[in-house]
């Protein structure tokens, strides 16, 4: 199983705004079906789960049908 860092999904949504269905299958496409994320406060998060937790902390907004990140909210390490 992949260990992925969420900021993988932050910087996809930066350069490409999509739905979750799209950023699933381009997640899936590019690592598998078989990963997991973390993020600097947590472990072991599943796709529904770090999108709750990024959605929570407005680190990404849906426009338009399409989800995108907000870049003014993630931290930059």
């Amino acid at each position: 199983m992949s260990n992925l860092h969420g900021h993988t999904i932050l910087k996809k949504l930066t350069e490409t705004p999509m739905t979750l269905s799209e950023l699933k299958s381009w997640l899936d496409g590019e690592h598998g079906s078989s990963y997991q994320f973390h993020t600097c406060s947590q472990d072991g998060l599943s796709f529904d789960a770090i999108i709750a937790f990024f959605q929570s902390r407005e680190k990404i907004v849906e426009v338009d049908g399409k989800w995108q990140t907000q870049a003014h909210r993630v931290c930059n390490h």
